[in-house]
C-alpha cells in the first residue's frame, strides 16, 4: 500500500536563514544554483513538520511519492505577478528533502518527488477548480499504486488554489485524502477532518435524495453494515426496497431481523409494525392488497416508470371489480388454475338471465358485445354497470367511469414490452390519452374501497419510511 503527500506551494513555503525569500522566481533560481552553498541556512517552515508528522505521528516508514505544486506562469504575465510564481522554489524544497534525507534528518524513506506547475491564473478559483479535476485524473504525478493515502498539505500556496484542490483531491480520493494543518507558530502538524465532514455531508445528502426518489436499492451501496449508525438505515432501507418489489417474504424477514438487532423501544417498534402490516397483505385481506397497490403504482409513476405503471395499472382494473363484485353478490370470482374459469361468476350468470342478458348488451372497449361467459376485465366493469342501472348502486359509478376512461391506457399497455408489443410509454403519452389527473383518480377509488375498513389512503407507508430515514440520515 502507498502513501503520497501532495504540498502546494506559496512565498512562506522556503525560507533562508528564517527569512522570506523575495522575488521568487529570481531568487529562488539563483539558491538552487547555489544550493550547496546556502543549504545550512534553508529552511522549508510548512512542508518539514508534515514530514515528521507522517513518519512519527503516524508511524509511516516511507512516503512513496511526494507532489509538489507549483506556480509557473506564462511569460504574458504581468511581471509583479510572475515574478512570484513558486516553481524555483519547488525545486529547491525537493533538493532539500533529498539532502535531509540523505543526511537522516528525516526519519523515513521518501520515494519518488514530482513537481507538478500551475501554468494558468492561480487565484481564479473556476480554473484553479478544473485544473486539478483534470491533473487528478490525468497527471502520471498524481497516480501511485496501490493507494493506501494521500495526506494534502496547503499551509501555504494561494487561497483559491488551495480550495481548489482540497474538494477535487476528497472528490477524487474520497476517504483516503487526508488534509493537515500546519501551525505556522508551533511549527508541528496537526489532522483536519474536514474532508470527512465534506464527504459525510454529502453522503447524506446523496442518501436522502435516494429515498426521497425511492430509491431503495441505490442506498445499500452507500451504507456500511459494520457501522452500527448506518445499519438501521441499512435495515430500513432494505425492507423498503423489498417491499416495493412485492417481495414479502424478503421485507418480513428483514423487519424480524431489525426487530432483534436494535434495543431502542421505538426501533423495535417500528420493524414490528412493518410487519404486521406485510402479515396484513400476505393474508389475502383484499382492501390492504389494493392499497398496497395503489402505494406502489404512485411510486411507479412518480419514478417515470410508466410501463410499470401500466402493468399495475391492468392489475387495479381486475382487483377493484372483483372485490366489489364478490362483495354485493356474495360469490367467488377466483380463476380455476386449469380452465382458465371462474365458476362462480359463470354460475352466477348461468343462474340469473337478466344478469346474464344485460352483460351481453354491453360494449367492449373496441367495439361489439361482451361475451358474458368469457373471462376478462370487460365483463367484470358489465357486472358493475348492472348493479349501478338496475340496484341503483350510485357509489358505483366513479368506479366504472374511471376504469372506462382508462381503455385507452390499456392499449398502450398492450403494445408496451409488458405486454405484447415493443411501443415507449412516457408521461405526454399517458396524459394524452388519459382525461384528467389519473394519480388523483386512482386515490379516489381506492377511497371508496377502503370505506369503513379503517385504513386510509393518506397513510402512505413508503413516505413514514422515508421521513424515518430521513432523521437517521441526519444523524449521521
Amino acid at each position: 500500500m502507498s502513501v503520497m503527500l501532495i504540498c502546494t506551494l506559496g512565498n512562506r513555503d522556503l525560507k533562508l536563514s528564517g527569512k522570506d525569500i523575495f522575488p521568487a522566481r529570481e531568487k529562488g533560481r539563483e539558491i538552487f544554483e547555489h544550493f550547496k552553498k546556502h543549504y545550512s541556512e534553508l529552511s522549508y517552515p510548512l512542508i518539514r513538520p508534515v514530514l515528521d508528522y507522517i513518519f512519527e505521528d503516524e508511524r509511516r516508514e516511507k512516503i512513496h511519492r511526494i507532489v509538489l505544486v507549483a506556480t509557473n506562469q506564462g511569460e504574458d504575465t504581468a511581471p509583479e505577478h510572475r515574478s512570484k510564481d513558486t516553481i524555483e522554489f519547488a525545486k529547491v524544497v525537493e533538493k532539500l528533502i533529498r539532502e535531509d534525507v540523505r543526511r537522516k534528518k528525516i526519519k523515513g524513506e521518501v520515494g519518488d518527488i514530482r513537481i507538478v506547475k500551475i501554468s494558468e491564473n492561480p487565484v481564479d478559483l473556476g480554473l484553479m477548480y478544473d485544473f486539478f479535476g483534470k491533473s487528478l485524473k490525468g497527471n502520471k504525478a498524481f497516480k501511485t499504486d496501490d493507494l493506501e493515502l494521500c495526506y494534502l498539505e496547503q499551509t501555504g500556496g494561494i487561497p483559491a488554489t488551495n480550495m481548489a484542490l482540497l474538494y477535487q483531491c476528497i472528490n477524487h480520493f474520497k476517504e483516503k485524502c487526508h488534509p493537515v494543518y500546519i501551525s505556522e507558530r508551533l511549527g508541528f502538524a496537526v489532522p483536519l477532518n474536514i474532508a470527512n465532514k465534506l464527504l459525510l455531508d454529502k453522503k447524506k445528502n446523496l442518501l436522502i435524495h435516494l429515498a426521497g426518489a425511492y430509491n431503495y436499492a441505490s442506498m445499500a451501496v452507500h451504507l456500511d453494515e459494520v457501522k452500527e449508525n448506518e445499519k438501521f438505515i441499512l435495515r430500513l432501507s432494505s425492507y423498503a426496497q423489498h417491499r416495493l418489489y412485492f417481495d414479502t417474504l424478503t421485507a418480513r424477514s428483514i423487519a424480524k431481523k431489525g426487530m432483534k438487532e436494535f434495543d431502542a423501544a421505538y426501533d423495535k417498534k417500528l420493524f414490528e409494525d412493518l410487519v404486521l402490516e406485510l402479515m396484513q397483505i400476505e393474508s389475502g385481506d383484499y382492501k390492504s392488497l389494493i392499497l398496497e397497490l395503489f402505494h406502489n403504482m404512485r411510486i411507479k409513476y412518480i419514478r417515470q416508470e410508466f410501463v410499470d405503471f401500466l402493468g399495475r395499472m391492468y392489475r387495479f382494473q381486475e382487483a377493484v371489480p372483483r372485490y366489489f363484485i364478490e362483495k354485493e353478490f356474495g360469490i367467488s370470482t377466483d380463476v380455476d388454475p386449469k380452465t382458465g374459469r371462474q365458476a362462480g361468476l359463470d354460475k352466477l350468470l348461468e343462474d340469473d338471465k337478466n344478469l346474464r342478458a344485460f352483460v351481453g348488451s354491453q360494449k367492449m372497449p373496441r367495439g361489439g358485445n361482451i361475451d358474458p361467459h368469457r373471462t376478462g376485465t370487460p365483463r367484470l366493469i358489465a357486472l358493475l354497470d348492472f348493479l349501478i342501472e338496475k340496484k341503483g348502486m350510485e357509489k358505483f359509478r366513479p368506479i366504472s367511469d374511471f376504469f372506462k376512461k382508462t381503455g385507452d391506457l390499456m392499449n398502450i399497455r398492450n403494445k408496451s414490452i409488458i405486454a405484447h408489443g415493443y411501443k415507449g410509454v412516457s408521461e405526454n403519452i399517458i396524459k394524452e390519452h388519459y382525461e384528467g389527473d389519473v394519480l388523483e383518480d386512482l386515490r379516489a377509488v381506492v377511497s371508496l374501497v377502503l370505506e369503513k375498513s379503517g385504513l386510509t389512503v393518506e397513510d402512505e407507508p413508503f413516505e413514514r419510511i422515508n421521513t424515518v430515514l430521513s432523521e437517521r440520515i441526519q444523524r449521521l
